[in-house]
């Protein structure tokens, strides 16, 4: 059966089980059963399903033996018992079934983040600056170390971090200047430039020096000049050589912790 169709059956009896107790419960028991009830469902939003579960049989459990046990002491006639049953099952149904709404929600609630995650994994650009996710920048990098290393040549890894210094206000707009005069900066053709994070830039330059590296740099900051006037304090610059093996390049990418490869030098600018 369809889900949404299924929610709207669930959601229909629902609304039907709760005229159902505003009609059979007095003013007194509605009231009791409604803050009960209010209780409930704020309860089952905040836990995982499977506990949101024992809450409700516990709860339905609970009341069944308080009402046994009134029922015993106080000798309830038998007409008393049965209104006092539908009650309770009224109860019962229409907690289990908000129980079921909500397990349907919070279900589709988490298949659209999932879905919204795996969007942004096979997104290849930022929208706002052009420039590569940091999914994609590693996807092509990988594609550029293995030529390169069959060609014998090296690449470079330079950073840029933007330091907001308490102006993170700012941090969009620097971003997207920084981005553009990055994707001026380097070569059209042979370089890639990416994001690592929201105040992290990433140029690859393959068949590069370092000394063509810190052209690159200069360049880069003649562009950013020439876009918005940014203090040399609000950002740093790293030049990294690509390590041969791709599983330290990656890791270097992506700035996660691994035991750099020997011989592996950074210059910071």
């Amino acid at each position: 059966m369809n889900r949404d169709y299924s929610l709207f059956i669930v959601f229909y009896l629902f609304a039907l089980a709760n005229i159902a107790q505003a009609f059979v419960l007095s003013t007194h028991d509605l009231t009791v059963a409604g803050a009960l009830q209010l209780i409930t469902y704020l309860l089952l939003l905040k836990v995982r399903p499977i506990l949101g579960f024992a809450i409700l049989v516990a709860e339905i459990l609970a009341t069944g033996f308080v009402y046994t046990g009134m029922a015993f002491y106080e000798q309830w006639e038998k007409s008393l018992q049965s209104a006092v049953i539908v009650k309770l099952l009224l109860f019962m149904v229409t907690t289990g079934l908000a129980w079921l709404m909500i397990l349907f929600l919070k279900n589709t609630s988490s298949k659209l983040k999932k879905a919204d995650q795996a969007l942004l994994k096979l997104k290849k650009y930022e929208e706002s600056s052009g420039i590569l996710t940091l999914n994609e920048f590693l996807y092509r990098a990988e594609a550029i170390h293995t030529a390169m290393k069959r060609r014998n040549e090296t690449g470079y890894l330079i950073t840029i971090t933007i330091v907001p210094q308490g102006k993170d206000f700012a941090l969009k707009t620097l971003h997207e200047a920084f981005s553009r005069a990055a994707l001026m900066a380097v070569r059209t053709q042979y370089d890639i430039v990416g994001k690592r994070s929201a105040n992290e830039l990433l140029l690859l330059l393959q068949h590069a020096t370092l000394d063509g590296s810190k052209l690159v740099v200069i360049r880069f900051k003649e562009k950013l000049q020439a876009i918005v006037q940014v203090p040399v304090n609000l950002y740093q610059i790293d030049i990294q050589q690509l390590p041969a093996n791709w599983e330290y390049t990656r890791f270097t990418i992506s700035g996660e912790s691994l035991p750099l490869p020997p011989k592996q030098t950074g210059y910071l600018l």
